[in-house]
């Protein structure tokens, strides 16, 4: 029989250690973090995990798990968090109509543009197509 780092024997293969970025400095558990916060902790922390990415040959890069895993989160109390996110849902609900909006003002933009230069309509015309579409 194997023994494990603690001393106790183990049958088959010694117990793997866990690495010591992970030792030191374990996640916070899913269920004390909302979701939203997550996102932008880690957009907050962009700069310094764009740092630790590993480079490849191919000039593909990579982040082992266990260094995002270890990266330090820092969050407020539950309490706190679930009034910040309040106000964080309204943000991403604004940001997420306003894409829509673009992509309907681009999509428009593609139909009548051509249409326009060519002659095809007036721009008294294009302005009722474009309110129809709205």
């Amino acid at each position: 029989m194997a023994k494990a780092e603690n001393g106790k024997k183990t049958r088959g293969r010694p117990a793997k250690a866990k690495p010591p970025a992970a030792r030191e400095s374990a996640p916070p558990s899913a269920k004390a973090i909302e979701a939203d916060l997550l996102l932008f902790a880690m957009l907050d922390a962009q700069e310094d995990l764009h740092k630790r990415v590993e480079t490849s040959g191919h000039g593909t890069g990579k982040m082992p798990s266990e260094i995002l895993l270890a990266h330090p989160i820092t969050m407020p109390p539950r309490e706190v968090q679930r009034e910040r996110v309040v106000h964080i849902s309204a943000l991403n609900d604004r940001i997420a109509a306003n894409r829509a909006e673009s992509r309907t003002l681009a999509h428009l933009r593609d139909e009548l543009l051509p249409r326009l230069l060519s002659g095809e309509v007036s721009v008294g015309h294009a302005e009722c197509e474009a309110e129809a579409v709205a």
